[in-house]
C-alpha cells in the first residue's frame, strides 16, 4: 500500500518524529527504531505526551480567542 503513494517520504518523516504504532511511510515500528538509532534523532514523545501539548495548546488559544472562548 505504501509504494503507490505518493506522501511516502512524509509520512515516514512524521512517523520518526511521533510515537506512533503501525506501519507508516513504509516502515514498522522496528524501522523506525534503527533509523532513530543510526541518526542518533531522539526519542520521540509518547502519545500521552502529544495530546497534553494540544490540550495545553487549544487552552491558550480559546483563551487569547473571543470567538473561541465563547463557544467553549
Amino acid at each position: 500500500m505504501c509504494a503507490a503513494c505518493p506522501f511516502t517520504d512524509e509520512c515516514r518523516d512524521w512517523a520518526l518524529t511521533h510515537d506512533v504504532y503501525g506501519v507508516w511511510g513504509g516502515t514498522t515500528e522496528e524501522d523506525r527504531a534503527e533509523i532513530r538509532a543510526q541518526a542518533e534523532l531522539p526519542d520521540p514523545s509518547s502519545i500521552t505526551d502529544q495530546l497534553d501539548d494540544l490540550i495545553a495548546m487549544r487552552s491558550i488559544l480559546v483563551v487569547d480567542d473571543p470567538i473561541l472562548s465563547r463557544a467553549s
